[in-house]
């Protein structure tokens, strides 16, 4: 008789999941993802009649699971790498961050500061293990080995845009991290992005049609509403009392949502919750749109100004032909915010009116009546906050619940979410369901 293997979330970590167990058979699996659509953040909806994603995805050099998983489904030529240009927006000015020499002419940190930020830069490039960092915030790390003038200046901004009120707070490792990946996706002295030609969604699709192929079933617009055990198994109940009975589920949503619906179970010991409830959660706020106009912004900026109400544009067509979209050129404004921020509750013209006018003294030449089409999309959960001793926090995957395995995001390290990591634990995970069955009466 099939084991039954229900797979809540249909972001690249449920999918690979599902493709793995579908591939092995010997079990029923199904996915369940609550919205309409499949790929989580890297869900697409179409721009210019091409999809893209709701929040900016690029691969990175050694994102090799993410490239030998495409070539596996036969759209490794659709994978485009080019090189990626960067700048600050600091002072009124765009300051080009691409080389070194860009570090020593950034006039905003003081001489000395540029080359300490540099020798630093090298030294972690070189470091291959996070351990040293895990005790230390990276705000006070930073500042003490790059000078007070480089963390005002670059690091300090950094840290508040990618994590708002928990900046100070941020532990070392995840910085090291992001570091060191970056250092990985430079070839011959440049950095390269990678990006599937017509979306991440093809790879979706792609994962979604081969699990189907193999007898999956994959729907969507289903939520889980209620777990309970039944027998050696689980039972779930969906969000229109629909319910069914698995012999193990995988939850891929954020901890905090998996707190709240395990919660109801008298089993959850009140330990695990807590650890679950832990780890802080920021919501995102992206801002896409298609325009005539090409404004002279790199491919990434960073808006390192005090007081701005987003903190990155990102210029897509620098690193996409514009062709894929009809000749225009795509753009994505973005934020990282804590839920009580008066952003995440404006109205959406008055979100979008306050980021374009910022973006015209950003550009002063940016003209909205040359925007053909945007988009403004409100992500919760989207990025969790790693605390110093983060390692230690991480719940395992299988949960204290007999039958029920947790991945997620937050039990990445010390690298930082992303879809090849989401990818990577969507085949360890299938291995380890794959494995519990086998080795269960």
């Amino acid at each position: 008789m099939s084991r039954r293997v229900l797979i809540v979330g249909g972001g690249f970590t449920g999918l690979t999941a599902a493709y793995r167990l579908s591939q092995r058979g010997g079990c029923a699996v199904e996915l369940w993802e609550k919205s309409p659509d499949l790929g989580g953040l890297a869900g697409g909806f179409s721009l210019a009649g091409t999809s893209i994603e709701k929040a900016y995805h690029y691969l990175f050099l050694s994102d090799q699971h993410a490239v030998r998983l495409a070539q596996e489904l036969g759209l490794g030529a659709a994978l485009h790498w080019s090189p990626a240009t960067n700048g600050i927006f600091l002072g009124g000015t765009v300051h080009p961050f691409n080389t070194p020499w860009d570090l020593l002419r950034y006039r905003p940190c003081p001489p000395l500061d540029r080359l300490r930020t540099g020798l630093t830069a090298l030294y972690l490039k070189h470091r291959n293990n996070p351990a040293p960092f895990a005790s230390h915030r990276a705000a006070d790390w930073m500042e003490r080995h790059c000078g007070a003038g480089a963390a005002r200046t670059i690091w300090h901004p950094l840290l508040r845009g990618k994590f708002s009120g928990y900046a100070d707070q941020v532990a070392m490792d995840w910085l090291w991290a992001r570091l060191n990946i970056r250092a990985r996706s430079r070839s011959g002295g440049g950095e390269k992005f990678g990006y599937f030609r017509g979306g991440f969604a093809r790879i979706a699709a792609a994962l979604a049609a081969a699990a189907r192929g193999r007898g999956a079933q994959i729907h969507t617009g289903r939520s889980v509403a209620r777990l309970e055990r039944a027998g050696t198994g689980l039972r779930v109940t969906d969000g229109d009392g629909r319910a069914g009975n698995y012999d193990r589920v995988l939850f891929t949503a954020s901890s905090r949502i998996f707190a709240q619906l395990l919660g109801q179970m008298p089993e959850a010991p009140a330990d695990y919750l807590a650890q679950l409830r832990a780890v802080p959660y920021l919501n995102a706020l992206c801002l896409v749109f298609a325009s005539r106009q090409e404004l002279p912004c790199p491919f990434w900026l960073n808006v390192n100004e005090p007081g701005w109400p987003f903190v990155v544009v990102v210029h897509h067509t620098r690193l996409v032909p514009k062709e894929d979209y009809g000749g225009l050129n795509v753009y994505y404004i973005g934020t990282y915010l804590e839920a009580t921020d008066p952003q995440w509750t404006d109205a959406d013209d008055v979100l979008i009116g306050r980021w374009f006018g910022c973006l015209g003294r950003l550009f002063p030449g940016f003209a909205r009546n040359k925007v053909t089409e945007h988009r403004l999309l409100r992500l919760a959960d989207a990025q969790h906050v790693v605390l110093p001793g983060h390692a230690r926090r991480i719940p395992p995957h299988a949960t204290p619940v007999p039958g029920l395995y947790l991945a997620n995001f937050a039990q990445i390290y010390p690298e930082d979410r992303g879809t090849n990591f989401a990818i990577r634990d969507g085949e360890k995970l299938a291995g380890v369901l794959i494995d519990s069955l086998e080795n269960s009466p």
